[in-house]
């Protein structure tokens, strides 16, 4: 496994900057690990999953509120793969 990015916490906002097509566009899994809070609350959204290739898979072992609920049922809707925490 190659790990493209990885970042300490209390770096979130480093991170949401780097959330771009260069980063989300390559990734197979994004394995999210997060605390939640005013920073991160909805972190991904429509938007960062739509970078995503339509075969990567997205973890989140963050809190659940970390991606936008209603993302999640657009990227179901559409066949993609999403493994989540909702609370």
């Amino acid at each position: 496994m190659i790990v493209l990015a990885s970042f300490p916490l209390g770096s979130i906002g480093t991170l949401h900057k780097k959330l771009t097509v260069e980063f989300l566009g390559k990734v197979d899994v994004l394995s999210i690990h997060c605390p939640l809070n005013l920073e991160t609350r909805h972190l991904i959204a429509e938007r960062e999953l739509a970078l995503m290739k339509p075969t990567a898979f997205v973890v989140n072992e963050a809190r659940g509120a970390v991606i936008k609920y209603e993302a999640i049922f657009s990227v179901l809707r559409c066949g993609g793969r999403m493994f989540n925490v909702f609370s």
